[in-house]
């Protein structure tokens, strides 16, 4: 996507409403209050595998992609653009998402809930997931790349990690 797309939608009005924010911080509360529920069910379950994995690997994601940023300093579109953010952010740091990683991650939990209430669960937190990378991308936070990185840094965790204990536990 062009630069300019993204001063196009950074310049909607419904972005920068007050009301817009708190939906979006409801998100990720939403995300946050499902990995607690998945913990707890873990823990009753008495599944002490399932639960170190569900707290070690989105630990494990949540630090490499905060080094990776930190390494990389890469500019969000809204510092490029030399916008003002819609929401307070630091300029740099933008590459992977670290909203979208984490949440991503987070997903992949829910499906160590054993039985058909960790696919719902997953279908729930991916919808959610979905909606928060997509609001960073249009707020000019993060570029598609940034969100899409974050999201496959998480998934390839998923699949090294989370998915051996699925198939063989």
């Amino acid at each position: 996507m062009k630069l300019e797309w993204y001063r196009r939608q950074m310049h909607r009005p419904l972005f920068s409403k007050t009301v817009f924010w708190r939906v979006h911080s409801c998100l990720s509360l939403a995300v946050a209050a499902g990995y607690g529920v998945a913990l707890i069910w873990l823990l009753l379950l008495g599944s002490w595998l399932r639960l170190a994995v569900a707290v070690a690997v989105p630990a494990a994601v949540f630090f490499l992609v905060g080094w990776l940023r930190k390494k990389w300093d890469v500019p969000r579109p809204f510092a490029q653009l030399q916008e003002q953010p819609l929401h307070p952010h630091e300029p740099g740091c933008g590459c992977p998402s670290r909203h979208t990683a984490s949440a991503v991650i987070l997903c992949w939990t829910m499906l160590l809930i054993p039985g058909w209430w960790g696919w719902v669960l997953f279908g729930i937190l991916l919808v959610l997931t979905g909606l928060i990378g997509s609001i960073r991308v249009f707020t000019g936070m993060h570029f598609l790349r940034d969100v899409l990185l974050g999201a496959g840094i998480s998934c390839l965790f998923g699949v090294l990690f989370d998915l051996p204990v699925l198939l063989f536990h």
